[in-house]
C-alpha cells in the first residue's frame, strides 16, 4: 500500500510506500535526502494527529533546540507533564466544571474511563463507573446525553459498534498523563 505525495518543484506524482512514513522511521540522524524528510514529517503528522497548532509546535521545538534525533511523540509528552503546561492542554480539565456544573465528578470519572479503553459502549461505561469507587452513578438515559454533550464539546466521538472514544490519541494521552491514570 502506498500514498501519494506531490514532490517539490516536480510536476509529477509520486508513490511512497507506507513503510517509509510511519513514526518508527524516525531516523537517528539529522534529515537528509527526502525519504528521510518524509519519514520525519510524517513522524510528527502522527504524533500530533494532525492537528495544526500541535505540529507547528512540535517543529519549532525540533527546530529551536536542533535535536533531530528525538521522537516528536516523546517530546508532545515531555510538554503534556511540564508543570509550566506550554500547550495549554489544562485548559481540557479546567473547563468542565463550568461547562458541565453539578455532573462535572461524573464527566471527569467518564473521561478517564474513555482515556484508559480504546472505546466503550454505554453499558460498558456504566459497568467500570459502578466497578471505580467515587459515588453514583447516573441512569443510562443521563449517561447517553453526557455522552452526547461531550461529543459536541469535541473530547468524545463515536466509533464503530456503538463505541465512544477519544476525539483524538493526543488528548487521550495528555489527560491520561495530567490526570496521572498511568500511575494506576
Amino acid at each position: 500500500m502506498s500514498t501519494t505525495c506531490r514532490p517539490k518543484r516536480s510536476d509529477r506524482w509520486t508513490r511512497v510506500p507506507h513503510s517509509d512514513l510511519r513514526s518508527d522511521s524516525w531516523n537517528a540522524s539529522k534529515p537528509s535526502g527526502k525519504r528521510s524528510i518524509r519519514a520525519r514529517s510524517w513522524a510528527v503528522v502522527t504524533a500530533t494527529d494532525a492537528i495544526p497548532y500541535y505540529i507547528q509546535w512540535s517543529i519549532q521545538q525540533t527546530s529551536l533546540d536542533q535535536d533531530w534525533r528525538r521522537d516528536p511523540l516523546d517530546r508532545l509528552r515531555a510538554a503534556m507533564a511540564d508543570p509550566l503546561d506550554p500547550l495549554d492542554f489544562r485548559h481540557y480539565i479546567a473547563r468542565i466544571p463550568g461547562y458541565y456544573g453539578p455532573q462535572a465528578a461524573i464527566v471527569y470519572r467518564m473521561l478517564d474511563a474513555y482515556a484508559t479503553s480504546d472505546g466503550l459502549t454505554i453499558a460498558e461505561l456504566d459497568e467500570r463507573l459502578r466497578r471505580d469507587a467515587g459515588g453514583g452513578v447516573p441512569r443510562r438515559q443521563d449517561l447517553v446525553e453526557l455522552v452526547f454533550r461531550l461529543q459536541r464539546d469535541h473530547y468524545l466521538v463515536p466509533s464503530p459498534h456503538s463505541k465512544d472514544r477519544f476525539a483524538s490519541r493526543l488528548l487521550a494521552t495528555a489527560w491520561r498523563i495530567m490526570r496521572r491514570l498511568d500511575d494506576e
